[in-house]
């Protein structure tokens, strides 16, 4: 069995890297696009995408991408509608042996909260399977009541089914019975490893900056593992493409900013390029000691807790809707009681993804190089300080392929991780204990979509170098 699997993996990253070539010629009668807000350059997410007077039609994705494929040649027009924004129709052609993009920009109309949450889950169940699978968006996380007025995917997590969470001094996030080292939680593709503050009630994600969170308890699909809980994939936006603004608000826990516009601004014919920066700081070990004097250490010290967050990214959009963008943070904690011990720990990491969409071919492509570090110490009274590390480099190739109502999806990902551990024992000989490894993943699904059934058939390999083992 192992040399079987040995072998199928061969072939299946030899498949990975020859269907471009295979599928690089263009199917008879394609267009594609970008819907976006008019107001922002922000994507409209499950948009409806129709040839008026035909049965065509298909939905934007995740990145505010349409796909139509296999469509008679000839002059068609396209509408695009979503609730919450005005009807837009536009004149399209459909060329031989070519495939045009336009780009979509849909005006604000009279909007209602309630009605788009539902419009948005109907187009999602119609177009993906969705078992065991949670998608959460930022309206929802802020629609919450949350802990001292401050908006948390942590806390949002907690009313879903199965998800349990333990605070104080790092929270822990135990998903239908699994321990917390068997959830991935992911940031733009990267790993984090310990996604919670010190003080328990908060993560460090900023939820200004989320456009969309995938929460799977089971059965995942094939472009995920390597967990056998759960996994929590968040995803940030780009910054605004058309206008720069910002804001800063405060809390007895935190305070925090954001700031964010365009380099160059998005026009019609045009890329953009876009940023923001986002930080929060957190003041409850100085504010503790007036509102929250019961659990201060004592009358000149606060709480031990402290955290500071830093995220930014750069994006930048080619005229035919390519996107590269480039992002990095640093998220440190720290629990400093000279009563008894000090723990300091901190996320960090940065990386490139894109997402290519080249103009002879259906196929697309998606993309990570990046790396992600995560590292801990702890000093005790009269103990020296015991430090441990984890770190891991990534990349991550994807393929997507449109035929006329069905899509194919393939990927391969390799990752090298290295951990590590420092001490020095009474004796005062300094100890350093590391481990190199490395993981090589592929996948591949089809995807074909009726009116109301959609049937996704997949399958995913794994390779553990240091176990020298398929899974």
């Amino acid at each position: 069995m192992m040399n079987f699997r040995g072998f199928a993996f061969r072939i299946f990253i030899a498949i990975i890297f020859l269907f471009p070539g295979i599928f690089l010629g263009a199917q008879e009668g394609s267009i594609r696009g970008h819907v976006y807000d008019s107001e922002t350059g922000e994507p409209v997410i499950y948009a409806n995408v129709i040839l008026e007077g035909t049965t065509y039609g298909t939905n934007t994705d995740e990145n505010g991408l349409y796909n139509l494929v296999g469509i008679p040649i000839g002059e068609y027009t396209l509408k695009v509608s979503f609730i919450g924004y005005e009807e837009l129709k536009q004149d399209v052609e459909f060329k031989k042996n070519s495939i045009n993009y336009y780009k979509i920009n849909l005006n604000p109309g009279g909007i209602n909260i309630g009605v788009i949450d539902i419009s948005a889950e109907r187009q999602q169940a119609r177009t993906e399977v969705r078992v065991s699978k949670i998608k959460v968006s930022k309206k929802q996380i802020k629609a919450l009541p949350s802990t001292g007025g401050e908006a948390d995917i942590l806390q949002y997590l907690q009313v879903i089914p199965g998800v349990i969470s333990t605070g104080d001094q790092g929270g822990q996030l135990f998903i239908r019975g699994g321990s917390p080292v068997q959830n991935k939680i992911l940031l733009d593709g990267l790993t984090i490893y310990n996604p919670f503050h010190s003080i328990g009630f908060f993560s460090t994600f900023e939820t200004e900056v989320i456009r969309n969170v995938d929460v799977l308890t089971g059965a995942f699909n094939a472009e995920h593992g390597g967990r056998i809980s759960a996994i929590v994939d968040i995803s940030t936006r780009e910054g605004n493409k058309k206008r720069f603004g910002g804001q800063v608000s405060a809390s007895p826990f935190m305070v925090k900013g954001i700031i964010e516009g365009p380099l160059a601004k998005m026009k019609d014919d045009k890329g953009s390029l876009s940023m923001f920066l986002t930080s929060k700081k957190s003041i409850i070990e100085n504010t503790s000691k007036d509102v929250y004097s019961y659990a201060a250490v004592n009358d000149t010290i606060g709480l031990p807790f402290g955290f500071t967050d830093t995220y930014g990214k750069l994006s930048f959009v080619t005229a035919n809707g390519s996107s590269f963008n480039v992002f990095g943070f640093n998220f440190d904690d720290n629990y400093n009681n000279p009563l008894v011990s000090d723990i300091n720990w901190k996320n960090s990491g940065g990386g490139l993804n894109f997402n290519l969409l080249p103009s002879a071919s259906s196929l697309t492509l998606n993309g990570l190089v990046g790396f992600s570090n995560y590292e801990i110490s702890i000093t005790e009274a009269d103990e020296n300080p015991r430090t441990s590390l984890i770190r891991e480099y990534v990349l991550g190739l994807d393929f997507n392929y449109f035929f006329n109502k069905s899509q194919l999806d393939y990927g391969v990902e390799v990752k090298s991780i290295r951990t590590e551990f420092e001490f020095t024992n009474p004796f005062d000989i300094f100890l350093d204990q590391f481990q190199n490894t490395t993981e090589i993943s592929g996948f591949m699904k089809f995807r074909q979509a009726w009116d109301r059934v959609v049937f996704e058939p997949g399958f995913r390999l794994q390779y553990y170098a240091s176990l020298g083992e398929f899974s």
